[in-house]
């Protein structure tokens, strides 16, 4: 692998491409070494879990940062997620299904939308059903509830405040840079009444 190539160079000073510098040739070689004992067991772990038949949505639950990594501060989920990693490799091993039978030949989002806001008893419900999630710190659910809402209603302005206030606090607490910048998009997208700024949607 090239990270451990490149932690046998003796380096002196290490600029990573995010992050701060790294200097000393020990401590550059120990954190060249970490990132690719993670990288090789995020990849193993999902590798095992694709073999037993796993889907996607079990295995980005499931794969874990080894105990010994989680807090070494290089290592800090601040751009990447190991979620995203996880996907990655799904992506290079598995390809485009995802495992789920009904993602195959899916409805449209729109519709599927339109159909549990109806079953929840309306939009009104779903949102107040989100505004609680939220205020007990699920912002996962949160998130897919104010979402279905909003696709369901895009001109209905509660259901874009909704959205843009969940998103805003989710971002504010998440340490990964892509996702919270993300997270941010979405937010100031529902501020202007869209989904999305730059697809125009």
């Amino acid at each position: 692998m090239a990270l451990r190539r490149m932690a046998g160079k003796g380096a002196e000073i290490m600029l990573p491409g995010h992050g701060v510098p790294v200097f000393g040739p020990e401590r550059i070689a120990t954190a060249l070494a970490d990132t690719a004992e993670l990288l090789e067991s995020i990849e193993s772990q999902t590798l095992r879990l694709m073999n037993t038949g796993a889907n996607l949505d079990r295995i980005i639950h499931e794969v874990e940062v080894l105990a010994h990594l989680r807090e070494k501060p290089y290592l800090q989920p601040v751009y990447d997620h190991p979620q995203f990693l996880v996907r990655s490799v799904w992506r290079r091993y598995g390809g485009w299904y995802d495992g789920e039978p009904d993602n195959l030949l899916p409805a449209p989002r729109n519709q599927q939308a339109r159909e549990w806001v109806r079953l929840a008893g309306g939009v009104d419900r779903v949102l107040k059903r989100a505004g609680e999630l939220a205020a007990a710190g699920d912002y996962r659910l949160a998130c897919h509830l104010v979402e279905y809402a909003v696709i369901a209603f895009p001109d209905a302005s509660e259901a874009h405040e909704s959205r843009a206030k969940i998103y805003a606090d989710r971002s504010a607490g998440c340490p990964s840079l892509m996702a919270r910048n993300l997270f941010l998009h979405a937010s100031e997208a529902s501020k202007r009444h869209r989904r999305d700024l730059a697809g125009g949607w």
